[in-house]
C-alpha cells in the first residue's frame, strides 16, 4: 500500500490526508474495474485488509467508516460496506455495531442493504442489537 502517514513534531504519526484520498480512489478504481458480486472475493477486499493491518487503525477504521457512510456516493459506499462485512471483525464490536446502526439509518437503500449484509458476516450480540433497533420506513 502506498505510504499513508506522515509525521507529526513529538507525535504518533497520522493518516495523511493525500493517503486518504490514495486509498479511496484505489477502492474505486478496484469496484469501477471488476463489480462487486455476493460469493466472489474482490480486490477491494485485499486493499482493506491491508489498510486494517496498518498501525494507527483507530484512524484508518475512521476513514474507512467515512467511505461506507458516504450518501453522496451510495453505490461505492455500499460496496466498501460489504467488503468491511467481508473482513474478519473489524474494529471492535461496539464499532460494528456502530457502523451497522449508523449505516441502516441512510437514506440509500443500497447502504441500508450493505448493513444487513455485513450484520450477516459479522454477527455477535451488538450488531444483533443494531438491527433489533431499526425499524424500516415502509413507502
Amino acid at each position: 500500500m502506498l505510504e499513508i502517514y506522515r509525521s507529526c513534531s513529538d507525535e504518533q504519526p497520522t493518516i495523511d490526508a493525500s493517503a486518504h484520498a490514495k486509498l479511496e480512489m484505489q477502492l474505486q478504481n478496484a469496484f469501477e474495474h471488476e463489480p462487486l458480486e455476493d460469493g466472489i472475493g474482490h480486490a477491494a477486499e485485499g486493499l482493506i485488509r491491508e489498510a486494517l493491518h496498518l498501525p494507527r487503525q483507530s484512524e484508518v477504521l475512521e476513514q474507512l467508516r467515512s467511505f461506507a457512510l458516504n450518501d453522496d456516493y451510495p453505490s461505492f459506499a455500499a460496496s466498501v460496506l460489504r467488503c468491511l462485512g467481508r473482513q474478519q471483525e473489524p474494529g471492535t464490536s461496539e464499532w460494528r455495531a456502530d457502523i451497522v446502526r449508523s449505516a441502516l439509518e441512510a437514506s440509500d437503500v443500497q447502504i441500508r442493504d450493505a448493513a444487513v449484509q455485513a450484520s450477516e458476516e459479522w454477527g455477535g450480540p451488538e450488531v444483533l442489537g443494531a438491527l433489533r433497533n431499526h425499524v424500516e420506513p415502509v413507502v
